[in-house]
């Protein structure tokens, strides 16, 4: 008998949600916790804040988890649009940014980041971080990325790499683990994989991206890359009895040279900026598509109310 109950199936968009929801409280622990994960967030956190340039101005943040990039943009200035299209995100999110001396410049709002309410080049800077490679068509949110970013603005997105080896090692044991699953349904066995393992779940996207198609996928939207880098060297799952060889890897991965990071690190940073006069006509072209393919490969001036971004 399964240990967990079965997932339910559904559209993965859907699944996305629920995965969120059901993990938000474990997110926001993460970043504090001693552990390969928390050292991976944290290493991320620290360099997307790193590449995003002043002045950040009115700033969204989608995807944002529980709100973890809000105190620092707004201690630089910015007024914040949080979004997440999981409501529990959200939820912890506004528990942490309630806290806050600036609250009054941050909104929190539930989001879909193909369809964004919210209003064209209305915002300087666009974060999207841990959010592409969850989704069936990552074009259509870059697209819709650049659509709320002001000409000129900067849109930072994050992606598994799959120029990485230990992306590649990665997909090798989720092909083998889902094959394995396959498998002992079709003889009788139950097979249910743990609903809070990402890793393991055949009904969530988690695609790594090249970056040649990335910047294709992007140049299209009419967003041009400024600034590249990667990070995450650590190894990212446990394997049994090989806890002895990933910690070796990991204390010289703590030592590599950054020239071995930029190339081989697991999560890649693009900071884009948004090319003037560009109209986005492959999202008008592509928005009621069904499906798609993905190619291989603040400063001193007074800011709006971030609501003031909002359709209604």
């Amino acid at each position: 008998m399964s240990e967990h109950p079965p997932v339910p199936r559904t559209d993965p968009k859907t699944a996305v949600r629920r995965y969120f929801d059901r993990t938000a409280t474990d997110y926001l622990e993460a970043y504090a916790q001693a552990t390969t994960r928390g050292e991976t967030f944290r290493e991320r956190r620290r360099l997307v804040l790193a590449m995003t340039r002043d002045p950040v101005g009115r700033v969204v943040d989608i995807g944002a988890e529980p709100g973890v990039f809000t105190d620092e943009l707004v201690r630089r200035g910015a007024t914040c649009v949080v979004a997440d299209v999981s409501v529990e995100m959200l939820a912890a999110a506004r528990r942490v940014d309630d806290s806050g001396a600036a609250s009054d410049r941050v909104v929190h709002v539930a989001a879909d980041v193909e369809r964004l309410a919210l209003r064209a080049g209305a915002f300087d800077t666009v974060l999207c971080v841990g959010v592409l490679q969850y989704l069936v068509a990552p074009e259509r949110a870059l697209a819709e990325l650049a659509r709320v970013t002001r000409p000129h603005g900067q849109v930072l997105v994050t992606f598994p790499n799959a120029r990485s080896p230990l992306n590649r090692l990665h997909a090798a044991a989720i092909t083998t683990a889902r094959t394995a699953r396959r498998g002992l349904r079709r003889v009788g066995f139950c097979a249910d994989v743990d609903p809070t393992r990402l890793t393991f779940r055949d009904d969530i996207p988690n695609a790594a991206f090249d970056l040649a198609g990335m910047r294709a996928a992007a140049h299209a939207a009419g967003l041009l890359p400024a600034d590249i880098a990667c990070h995450g060297l650590l190894f990212p799952f446990t394997l049994p009895r090989l806890g002895v060889a990933a910690a070796a890897w990991n204390r010289a991965a703590r030592r590599a040279p950054p020239a071995i990071r930029r190339r081989w690190g697991r999560e890649m940073v693009i900071r884009f900026l948004r090319r003037a006069g560009a109209v986005c006509a492959f999202w008008h072209a592509r928005r009621s598509a069904r499906s798609s393919t993905w190619p291989d490969g603040a400063g001193s001036r007074a800011l709006p109310s971030p609501c003031s971004c909002i359709t209604r």
